[in-house]
């Protein structure tokens, strides 16, 4: 079975890292419109110690620049402190998507440009040509090009 991500950040490479590791012959390829996997670098690199017991991959350590154990609240001159040992980690984002990405095969330099459906599966075009894939995985963000391209969800609402 053909698998196509795309989006090289850190879910599209989390993805394909957890395809690879099943049994099933699977062949995933990762499409990225940036010439380097974590760049440009979109958030911040806080990550709660519950995410990071959660995941199915390890983070690497070298990509872990700082362990946070708490946080000091500042408000119209008063401040509170919360200590909770191990409560989140810094990361380096760039390395972190690097490393959730080395092992897959990630085509960089092709830009999505849309989808139809072919036979039993899709045709993806891109500014470097096209793949076929039985499946084909949108991990381009919240404004994503897949999502708009097959006409799902066009009218997402966000809450606060």
């Amino acid at each position: 079975m053909k698998i196509l991500i795309v989006g090289a950040g850190p879910i599209g490479c989390y993805l394909a890292r957890l395809l690879k590791s099943k049994k099933e012959k699977l062949e995933v390829t990762v499409i990225e419109e940036h010439e380097k996997i974590g760049r440009p670098v979109h958030c911040a690199g806080l990550v709660s110690r519950d995410v990071l017991k959660e995941a199915q991959c390890p983070i690497a350590p070298a990509t872990i620049i700082n362990h946070i154990d708490g946080a000091e609240f500042f408000h119209k001159g008063e401040s509170f402190r919360i200590e909770r040992k191990g409560v989140a980690v810094v990361i380096d984002r760039e390395q972190f998507d690097y490393e959730l990405g080395k092992d897959s095969r990630v085509i960089l330099n092709s830009r999505f440009l849309g989808i139809e459906r072919e036979a039993k599966g899709y045709l993806v075009e891109t500014d470097k040509g096209a793949y076929y894939a039985d499946v084909v995985v949108g991990a381009d963000g919240a404004m994503s090009s897949v999502r708009r391209a097959a006409g799902f969800f066009e009218e997402i609402k966000y809450h606060r």
